[in-house]
């Protein structure tokens, strides 16, 4: 296995290297294949934890008939959510849990637990048995399962972030901290991938029999992946410094809360159109085009996948441009595009599968990408080194744990008391709105380099001190 993790992370940093190599001026003094390998190792482990996070959306049409089969319809479809629900609300406890292991132990460390702790429950929810065999007992134990799947989620993208962003240029810290959510997305798309091809070639009854399993039993293979390629990443290089001038807080999370807790509400605030992005667009969208739009669950999945493709490509590109811009710049256009076209694009999808369908799918994903793109950089620049982590993972995680875990659950709900197929664009517009706010009035910090965003994040510390005082 560790054999394979080195094929993997070289086959792909071959690509990314070139990619590097042109982006980055010749003369600038860059280590481009240092920073190409660490840029890999990171977005490769985050492809195959964000695979293990997400297969249990996609797979919830058959989970509900496994797990849930005397209820309507309706009602089964919100049990299953609730859970993934569950998955999601765990996140901000991983989040604190993962934050303080990053700022007291090292990024690195962070980023093996959270690989560790997500292949094991992952893997035993493929070793379940269903509600025939062991009744209500079966999602009761599938309950427990994603609590604890939500728990190793919630240090995977702060101490990723913290991580890339601490090796990056400052000219790229954009660009290659967006690296980090391409891999996600790439894991979410090979989640989707494995879904669509699971109902594709394999009879109804195999997958209600024992087909189901084998997306979550890959995951927990893949998991043992993911630990050996992250087993071979360097220490960030400021964690390291401020581990040798003994610089580390012994508290972190309070701490950032005492002098940063404005921040951290800003953050917060600033993720909310980003959760509700993914959770709406991407992993409720192939329940609702299966349930709501009557596409056969194949089709939904495939036209998922092909959506998560393009929004893949469009992170970097939309993260470079607010290096070259700015974050506010780009964050904005990503806001103002949602709150005023999600719904005609929504009601576009709603004609039927053809051209008019896949302009607006694919156009809510890249107005979706010019959210995702940006916001690795904005979160880092947001918090000092001492707490990087735990402010990251604190106001993403709350966001994330709030607002997207609950959107699936929320729409479901939206579209039966509305009776119609326009309810997700309302959940995304007010979130749109409420983000909105909050990027208008946010200061940029990304065109400053790391020491001189830690001058601003002191003074700013020390003066809410002087407040509290």
């Amino acid at each position: 296995m560790s054999t394979i993790a080195g094929k993997t992370i070289k086959i792909v940093y071959f690509y990314q290297n070139i990619y590097l190599k042109h982006y980055i001026n010749k003369e600038e003094t860059v280590n481009t294949k240092k920073l190409g390998f660490i840029t890999i190792a990171s977005s490769v482990g985050s492809v195959l934890e964000m695979y293990d996070f997400v297969i249990y959306i996609f797979m919830a049409p058959v989970i509900t008939k496994l797990f849930f089969p005397h209820s309507d319809s309706y009602l089964a479809l919100l049990q299953v959510f609730s859970i993934f629900a569950v998955g999601y609300l765990s996140r901000p406890i991983g989040g604190i849990i993962f934050g303080h292991i990053g700022d007291r132990y090292g990024r690195q460390k962070g980023l093996i637990l959270s690989m560790i702790l997500m292949g094991i429950p992952i893997f035993l929810i493929g070793c379940l048995p269903t509600y025939k065999n062991i009744g209500g007992a079966a999602p009761l134990l599938l309950l427990i399962l994603r609590f604890l799947v939500g728990i190793s989620i919630g240090g995977e993208f702060p101490s990723g972030t913290a991580y890339l962003t601490e090796h990056a240029p400052a000219k790229y810290r954009g660009f290659i901290s967006s690296f980090l959510f391409f891999g996600i997305n790439l894991g979410t798309m090979l989640a989707s991938f494995v879904g669509a091809m699971l109902v594709k070639y394999i009879s109804e009854t195999t997958l209600y029999q024992w087909g189901w399993r084998f997306p979550f039993l890959f995951g927990g293979l893949l998991a043992i992946l993911g630990f050996f390629i992250r087993k071979r990443m360097v220490e960030s290089p400021i964690f390291l410094e401020y581990q040798k001038a003994k610089k580390l807080s012994p508290k972190p999370i309070t701490e950032m809360l005492r002098f940063e807790s404005r921040q951290i509400s800003r953050s917060f605030t600033i993720v909310s159109v980003m959760a509700a992005a993914i959770s709406v667009i991407f992993l409720f969208m192939p329940t609702f085009l299966n349930e709501y739009l009557q596409l056969p669950l194949e089709q939904a999945l495939t036209a998922n996948t092909i959506n998560l493709v393009i929004f893949s490509c469009f992170i970097p590109l939309f993260a470079w441009l607010s290096d070259i811009t700015s974050r506010n710049f780009i964050l904005s256009i990503g806001a103002y595009g949602f709150l005023f076209l999600s719904l005609p694009l929504y009601d576009g999808m709603s004609h039927g599968l053809g051209g008019l369908f896949y302009v607006c799918l694919i156009s809510l994903g890249i107005i979706s990408a010019m959210i995702v793109g940006p916001i690795s950089g904005t979160l880092a620049e947001r918090f000092r080194s001492r707490y990087r982590t735990s402010g990251i993972a604190l106001s993403y995680n709350l966001s994330f744990g709030l607002v997207g875990g609950l959107a699936p659950l929320a729409v479901t709900y939206l579209l039966h008391m509305s009776k119609t197929n326009l309810a997700p664009s309302f959940y995304m517009m007010i979130t749109a709105l409420i983000s909105l706010i909050a990027i208008i009035n946010l200061r940029d910090f990304s065109t400053l380099d790391t020491e001189q965003i830690e001058k601003e994040l002191l003074q700013l510390g020390k003066q809410r001190e002087t407040k509290l005082n």
